[in-house]
């Protein structure tokens, strides 16, 4: 299927999903550091239960705990 047999609604709809994930990310994230969880293992957590590789965990990682420490 490509992009043009989408629909809007299908467009929005992955757009909403992508957003909530990234919502949950940055939650996890946070809620890890809060609990003095080293970075490490946050993102052996990542890994695990987002199914990311190691660079796009990593790279959650320090987004998100710049953004808000």
């Amino acid at each position: 299927m490509t992009m043009a047999q989408f629909s809007r609604d299908d467009i929005l709809l992955y757009r909403g999903l992508e957003q909530g994930l990234e919502r949950g990310i940055r939650s996890f994230i946070l809620d890890k550091i809060e609990d003095g969880v080293p970075e490490h293992v946050i993102i052996q957590k990542l890994q695990k239960h987002f199914m990311l590789d190691e660079e796009t965990a990593r790279q959650y990682c320090k987004t998100y705990a710049k953004s808000d420490l």
